[in-house]
């Protein structure tokens, strides 16, 4: 007897394990040498170019993208109590307040080219 799929616990494994497919073909994209170089030394890792490395990043990543919507439409509940919690008695609380800073350290330090992101 085949038991039936769960569709939610399927699109908790995919969002884990696209998470983390996307994060190691990230890493490989950040300290592989820039695309031409890359392309004239015909430089590979496990058998795959640069190229090939960043489409299959951005299919990853857009893979990653359509489920983690699915994954907040089936945790919509939870997630709504998440961003209603403090607000009965405050505005902000500090959960969100870490949150924004944490978001706003990493725009920061792209934007402002600060190492390691100085690449």
């Amino acid at each position: 007897m085949v038991k039936k799929i769960s569709l939610r616990q399927l699109v908790s494994l995919l969002t884990l394990y696209l998470f983390v497919f996307m994060v190691l073909t990230g890493l490989v994209l950040y300290i592989v040498p820039p695309t031409r170089v890359a392309n004239e030394l015909q430089w590979t890792l496990a058998g795959i170019s640069k190229t090939e490395y960043i489409r299959l990043h951005t299919i990853l990543s857009f893979g990653f993208f359509v489920v983690a919507l699915i994954h907040a439409w089936y945790n919509r509940s939870v997630l709504w109590r998440h961003l209603l919690l403090g607000r009965q008695t405050k505005i902000w609380n500090v959960e969100s307040i870490v949150a924004i800073a944490f978001i706003a350290v990493l725009l920061g330090v792209s934007y402002f080219n600060v190492p390691p992101v100085d690449k």
